[in-house]
């Protein structure tokens, strides 16, 4: 039986890049020699560049600490996927005879991590194993399935103190609160709560009886995660707020980032490979990165974190006039915008996709789907219980009249007592708004399908009725979604024109317009009986955000941080 080595010097790295490499200087194009060592210098660039896009991929099995790894040479399947700020996932299939069946199956513990590097093109993923599995089938093979998550996974397990500069046991202020850039503040949390765990004077090294070891924790290079360090005054990321108590770190910054078009990349770092951040720290040893980047598109007039506001400003006030414009106009009146007022605007994608038609049947749209999801409702009814000033008011009104018919008969201490909760919640404690407008574009006599409650507004009467009630009109709406999933080399190639949470537009159907969309899933896939495929999915066919949710979140952040303190809003 043949035995894989195990090596502890990773083998070279494929590094992450923006674009392919520069052509060759261009010479004196009056020489005829010259010309032609240009062209034969750019065609040997670009044809190392097609031996790097369609090389084999790499597959390597690190060990629990990330020191030593195994090359997987013969794998019967492999894919993998990568998600815009969300985890994704790979499976690799061997077969039961394979060299390394004995350490991954039999001697690697129950509880001892299997890491996974895969090496494709100019894409690199990496993940730990979730489940091992070694099966037979009633042919007689046996295969060895192993299940990975990518280590976007490790965002999810990190707690979000309300402080996160203290004790678990001492906990003030009640809330953890930002509000500023969003790339800024996102990296802040990640990197104090990182502090938190592998930093502080309570959090001690391996050696708790060496105090050098304490202070080697100090330094984020000996840290097993670190954070990509951020400017404030040059951020020009939207302003969001965050705030969170003891919440994961993924659910507290997700609406954040979604709402900003922030992407949290989340890699890991090779020796050989360029220091994410030189002028901070100097990695030696195979370490996660957290890299929080802007890709909204968004371009201020300023360069600098007032755009960030400004962003903000536009995206809540150009939703909400979109809103009722849209509502009565198919058309969009660009009069109405107030991005152009403010100096706003949002960049130009750089990858785009034609369909076959545009194309003369050549194009990188391999499938697509367009989905029109009509309208399920035309009025809203949310509440359940009345303001407090009303339900106050009544009783108020009640006791006073009672008192008085009790003075007539002698008995002036009448009141409502225990029949106090009777009275309450019964006036002004839900709404219904229709929406005349809609009930005409659907069909008056089909008739509509009519009313939905939505539970968001808990209290008629109020601004959170108000917000219940947009949501609720939102979630029913009629709206179209697309989804696409392109091909790799026709012509942009994934990991080198663009990664994960860039925008791109692409061309749906016949009408010959460009649908900008995010880049959401970029992965590979590859087996003994096919090719390495690329897959890139634009779009993302779940219900889009409600325009106003980018103003309703920060209201509703800002009123956890009131409420947090004790104070009642």
């Amino acid at each position: 039986m043949i035995t894989a080595t195990r090596f502890t010097t990773p083998m070279p790295p494929i590094e992450p890049v923006d674009g392919f490499n520069e052509c060759a200087p261009i010479t004196d194009l009056g020489d005829p020699n010259g010309a032609r060592a240009t062209r034969a210098m750019m065609l040997a660039d670009w044809a190392d560049e097609m031996m790097r896009a369609r090389m084999r991929p790499i597959v390597e099995l690190w060990d629990k600490n990330w020191e030593t790894y195994v090359p997987i040479i013969g794998e019967t399947a492999c894919d993998f996927v990568e998600k815009f700020n969300e985890t994704g996932e790979a499976k690799l299939q061997l077969l039961g005879s394979h060299p390394e069946r004995s350490w991954i199956v039999e001697e690697l513990g129950e509880w001892e991590d299997l890491h996974v590097r895969i090496q494709s093109g100019y894409l690199q993923w990496t993940g730990k194993a979730t489940t091992i599995s070694d099966e037979g089938s009633d042919n007689g093979f046996e295969y060895i399935e192993l299940e990975f998550v990518a280590e976007y996974e490790h965002v999810k397990g990190i707690t979000v103190y309300c402080n996160p500069i203290s004790p678990a046991e001492f906990q003030y202020p009640k809330i953890f609160a930002l509000i500023g850039p969003t790339v800024f503040n996102a990296a802040l949390t990640a990197f104090l709560n990182l502090l938190r765990r592998f930093g502080l004077p309570w959090t001690f090294g391996d050696n708790f009886w060496n105090p050098t070891t304490w202070l080697a924790n100090f330094n984020p290079a000996n840290w097993p995660i670190v954070v990509v360090p951020k400017p404030f005054f040059s951020d020009t990321s939207m302003w969001t707020v965050i705030a969170s108590r003891m919440g994961n770190l993924h659910d507290v910054l997700a609406p954040s980032l979604h709402q900003a078009g922030v992407h949290l990349k989340v890699y890991r770092w090779f020796p050989g490979m360029p220091q994410p951040a030189p002028e901070w720290y100097t990695l030696t040893k195979p370490t996660l990165v957290f890299d929080v980047i802007d890709k909204s598109g968004w371009v201020g007039p300023t360069g600098t974190v007032l755009d960030g506001l400004l962003t903000l400003v536009t995206e809540v006030a150009d939703d909400l006039i979109n809103e009722v414009a849209q509502a009565v106009s198919p058309v969009d009146p660009p009069e109405y915008s107030i991005g152009g007022l403010l100096g706003t605007h949002k960049e130009a994608t750089w990858v785009n996709w034609r369909n076959a038609q545009s194309s003369g049947g050549i194009s990188g749209v391999q499938k697509w789907k367009m989905v029109r999801h009509k309208a399920t409702a035309v009025a809203i009814v949310t509440g359940g219980r009345s303001p407090d000033w009303v339900n106050s008011g009544i009783k108020l009104l009640l006791n006073g009249v009672l008192g008085y018919l009790g003075a007539l008969i002698g008995n002036p201490g009448l009141a409502l007592g225990i029949f106090d909760s009777q009275v309450e919640d019964v006036v002004l404690a839900f709404n219904r708004i229709g929406n005349p407008i809609l009930v005409d574009k659907v069909g008056r006599n089909g008739p509509p399908l009519g009313e939905k409650f939505e539970s968001a507004g808990g209290t008629g009467s109020s601004f959170s009725a108000i917000q219940a009630i947009r949501q609720g009109f939102y979630k029913n709406r009629a709206y179209t979604s697309f989804e696409v999933e392109t091909l790799a080399g026709q012509p942009y190639w994934p990991g080198a024109h663009y990664e994960v949470g860039d925008r791109g537009s692409v061309e749906v159907g016949r009408t010959g317009k460009l649908h900008v969309e995010r880049i959401y899933q970029v992965g590979g896939s590859w087996s003994r009986t096919q090719d390495l495929r690329y897959r890139t999915i634009l779009g993302d066919s779940r219900i889009e955000n409600d325009p106003s949710s980018v103003f309703d979140t920060q209201v509703g952040q800002i009123k956890a941080i009131i409420q947090a303190q004790g104070v009642a809003v």
